[in-house]
């Protein structure tokens, strides 16, 4: 980081934050949406899941690619590539597609926000280390949050205005598109300067093999992989459980209270100093019960307040996961975030399917139930985690 010019590192730095708020910006779109999506195609079961799963889907794949090029391609240019290639799918989900195309633009979206989110992540953890790292990893993805608590209540004015739901995504790429100019604006010429201390050769077999040999990093990743299942559940469904399952007005404020959940812990964890691995263990179950109450509950008002106290006690479990990992090996802190988060995304991926044949079956309001067993299961992997070695 040193050689680094200081005024460009924060430039750069503002870039990634760009990138976060914007890729936030989409989740929080595809969750609030979604019902529109399902209801423009006629989607039913499993297939409520597609489009999610399809945006996920390309992520994970997305993460596969940046893996591969760690080493032979500048992450700043990648980052770069990332917002373009959002930008490229998002731009013609304005007209009215045909389902095989629309999948295809989102497959495009998905590809992008995956590169955007291994590059956001692991750039940071690569040029912020130590309790530093921490903090500013957390508030990378109180960004992340923020944005999210924003845009339900922005989609929620335009399509009232009589905007159409496709022309939000379009609206999307245009700031994708802004934010291509300002990442070439600010590395243009001096990506490498930008690549931080950690090592960034290819990745090698003996590398994935040295990752999945220790046992701290494969609990961490069991970690990561079912908080993906429980991101899917409240990031993407909790507006059909409100509106569907509940028939409450208050669908509306569901949305802004997960991203606000997640941007509140986020926030606060950057500020003070906590066990980490001891946070993780205790608060994992705890988001599963305040779920699990949220729905047993019947009410919208209780439900509302739980999934928000649920998501505000597993919020910095992300950002505490990555830097942990990140300290297995310092310089393998890029390899160790992408892999961590390709597995979590994996768990989302997966998820968008099974949440909607559950829906079919057990109803909007029940099918929640699954998303707290998986997290109160997450609890009991998070205990697992082996204690850190000595070294």
């Amino acid at each position: 980081m040193d050689r680094v010019n200081g005024k460009r590192l924060i430039a750069y730095t503002a870039c990634v934050f760009l990138g976060m708020w914007l890729m936030a910006s989409i989740h929080a779109a595809m969750g609030g949406l979604q019902t529109s999506m399902i209801d423009a195609y006629s989607l039913s079961d499993s297939g409520k899941g597609v489009p999610s799963g399809t945006l996920t889907l390309f992520s994970v794949i997305a993460y596969f690619a940046v893996l591969l090029l760690i080493g032979r391609v500048h992450k700043a240019v990648m980052l770069l590539a990332g917002a373009v290639i959002a930008a490229i799918g998002l731009l013609p989900i304005h007209f009215d597609l045909p389902y095989s195309l629309f999948l295809a633009v989102l497959a495009a979206v998905g590809a992008g926000v995956g590169i955007t989110d291994a590059l956001a992540s692991s750039s940071v953890n690569d040029l912020y280390t130590g309790p530093a790292g921490a903090r500013v990893m957390c508030a990378l993805h109180a960004t992340y949050g923020l944005a999210g608590f924003v845009m339900p209540f922005l989609v929620r004015a335009m399509t009232g205005a009589g905007v159409s739901w496709r022309s939000v995504f379009m609206t999307l790429g245009f700031g994708e598109l802004f934010a291509s100019a300002a990442i070439l604006a600010v590395t243009r010429g001096h990506a490498r300067e930008l690549e931080g201390s950690a090592e960034v050769r290819p990745v090698s077999a003996s590398d994935v093999k040295r990752y999945f040999g220790n046992r701290r990093l494969v609990g961490f990743s069991v970690v990561m992989f079912m908080v993906g299942l429980y991101l899917n559940g409240v990031l993407v469904w909790t507006p059909r459980y409100m509106e569907l399952g509940l028939e409450s007005g208050l669908s509306a404020f569901v949305l802004p209270a997960v991203y606000l959940g997640l941007t509140t812990s986020r926030l606060l964890m950057a500020f003070v100093r906590v066990p980490m691995m001891k946070y993780m263990r205790a608060t994992q179950p705890l988001g599963g019960v305040c779920l699990a109450v949220a729905v047993l509950s019947g009410s919208p008002v209780v439900s509302l307040v739980m999934i928000f106290l649920g998501v505000f006690a597993i919020g910095p479990v992300i950002p505490f996961t990555l830097n942990l990992a990140g300290r297995e090996d310092e310089k393998k802190r890029f390899m160790i975030t992408i892999v961590a988060m390709l597995i979590m995304m994996a768990g989302q991926t997966v998820y968008a399917p099974i949440y909607g044949k559950a829906e079919s079956v057990f109803g909007a309001r029940n099918a929640l139930l699954l998303t707290a067993g998986v997290q109160l299961l997450t609890g009991v992997a998070a205990a697992l985690v082996p204690g850190e070695r000595k070294k």
